[in-house]
């Protein structure tokens, strides 16, 4: 879920991980909750490689200005 993401990106930003290491880990994870956007488990249509980038790194960047 988006909430475990964000503590995850705080947890990494803490222990001053470097952007990519994070962006490694939460990336894999993003794409999971992107793709179960309606939560019942069942795979929906994949996002774009464009897209998880930009989802992606606005789930970096929203975690880190309002919960980190």
């Amino acid at each position: 879920s988006a909430l475990s993401i964000g503590s995850y990106v705080c947890q990494a930003r803490a222990a001053r991980q470097t952007d990519e290491a994070v962006w490694d880990f939460v990336a894999p994870l993003v794409r999971n909750d992107v793709s179960d956007t309606d939560g019942d488990g069942a795979p929906t249509e994949t996002p774009s490689a464009g897209d998880l980038h930009s989802v992606t790194a606005d789930y970096i960047r929203i975690a880190t200005d309002r919960l980190c």
